[in-house]
């Protein structure tokens, strides 16, 4: 089922769910985030315009309805950034008003000019406020403190880099963290992807010494994922494969992966971009419409957000 069709081209990058079950999405066409609500044909409510920059990447909530996102002067054809334009927002829709679309407070939390390419994020502690970003020029996961502003390199690593000295694709791209166990209550998992190296990792992660505890695992390859989520109930990551326009399912401890919904043909979910595991069995899935890779190579669309049915 469609939730939210944006007119053509509308590239939807990433998406989040509220508590309450609204979902959150932001764009990298224009630099917007919008809410929808989860059922057909809903209505997008702008909740904000960054007007400084030209797309909003990743976006992670770290407390209820406290939600941190990326945004930069990017554009996307070809990928290009200019040089030192990645930061951070907070937008804390914690006395959010819907009905009346006022309330979101939002405020830059950091600029991080040594950054490429900011993509993915993730949330690693919601206690302190830390929150980590893939950086997909660079090849390295950034770890940035929302309290403070504070950031520095967390991880770097051969399995997050480009596959060559220029990238001409995206390397580390999605991002998620699988948080701590009851019976390892110091170690999370940071689960990433490598767009172009065509890999599905997996790295463990010290929450007091902030430093990977054992070398990566490469959990699935031979699939180039955008963007992905984590489903611990199921033990099922849901993965976007963009470029040919389907989701898949890997096993949290690693597999192969599992056809889910969509086709190479198929223009059910041209180009997902990120997926969202929802209540009730079901994901959602945000798409671009085909704005780099027409399905066929003809057909495009506006990008939307799909509700699907596991």
């Amino acid at each position: 089922q469609t939730i939210h069709q944006f007119p053509d081209p509308t590239w939807v990058e990433n998406i989040a769910i509220r508590p309450n079950g609204q979902i959150l999405v932001d764009l990298v066409t224009t630099p917007d985030m919008y809410l929808l609500d989860p059922h057909p044909n809903s209505t997008a409510t702008l909740i904000h315009s960054f007007s400084s920059d030209h797309a909003v990447l990743g976006l992670t909530e770290t407390t209820p309805d406290m939600f941190h996102l990326i945004a930069s002067n990017f554009t996307l054809t070809p990928p290009t950034i200019a040089n030192g334009t990645d930061s951070i927002w907070t937008v804390d829709l914690t006395s959010y008003d819907h009905k009346t679309n006022t309330g979101a407070k939002i405020h830059q939390v950091v600029l991080i000019p040594e950054s490429d390419l900011l993509n993915g994020l993730s949330t690693l502690s919601p206690e302190k406020g830390l929150i980590v970003a893939a950086d997909s020029f660079k090849g390295v996961i950034w770890l940035i403190n929302v309290n403070t502003g504070a950031y520095s390199i967390l991880f770097q690593d051969p399995a997050l880099a480009p596959t060559s000295p220029e990238p001409s694709g995206l390397s580390v791209n999605g991002i998620r963290v699988l948080p701590p166990s009851a019976h390892n209550n110091d170690t999370a998992w940071i689960y990433f992807d490598n767009t172009a190296k065509a890999t599905f990792n997996r790295v463990p992660i010290s929450l007091s010494a902030l430093k990977a505890t054992a070398a990566v695992q490469q959990l699935a390859s031979n699939i180039s994922i955008d963007d992905f989520a984590l489903d611990p109930e199921r033990g099922y990551a849901y993965v976007a494969a963009g470029a040919i326009n389907q989701v898949f399912r890997i096993p949290l401890e690693g597999g192969t992966p599992e056809y889910v919904f969509g086709g190479l043909n198929s223009t059910v979910i041209p180009n997902p971009t990120s997926v969202a595991v929802a209540g009730e069995g079901r994901i959602y899935v945000t798409t671009t419409g085909g704005i780099e890779s027409p399905v066929n190579g003809t057909y495009r669309e506006g990008g939307k957000v799909v509700s699907y049915e596991l």
